[in-house]
């Protein structure tokens, strides 16, 4: 038992792989990317709007289904909108976790 443990650590140290940007057309790639979650949070924040907008309408109109429907919209840009704007801190939280199971 003892050397299969020892066997696994052996192996665990031998795999060194940190990530970089040496691909071609990385930097691009970086852009496109941070390009792309500017226009997601745009979209989400006329979806917030354009929701809260129509649950105040539906609201004032008595019509609880587009009262409902509305609310929804408005919970899920939010959620998305926190998913998005912290996509980089939770990628490099993922990625560091490594160092404290040493």
């Amino acid at each position: 038992m003892n050397v299969l443990i020892a066997a696994q650590s052996k192996i665990v140290e031998a795999i060194s792989i940190t990530p970089n940007q040496s691909l071609p057309g990385m930097s691009l790639l970086t852009s496109l990317v941070g390009g792309l979650m500017w226009a997601v949070e745009i979209l989400l924040i006329a979806g917030f709007f354009l929701s809260a907008g129509l649950w105040g309408v539906g609201s004032h109109l008595a019509n609880s289904n587009m009262s409902i429907k509305a609310r929804n919209g408005l919970f899920i840009a939010l959620c998305a909108g926190i998913a998005v704007g912290a996509g980089n801190t939770a990628m490099n939280w993922a990625f560091n976790t490594h160092i404290g199971m040493a």
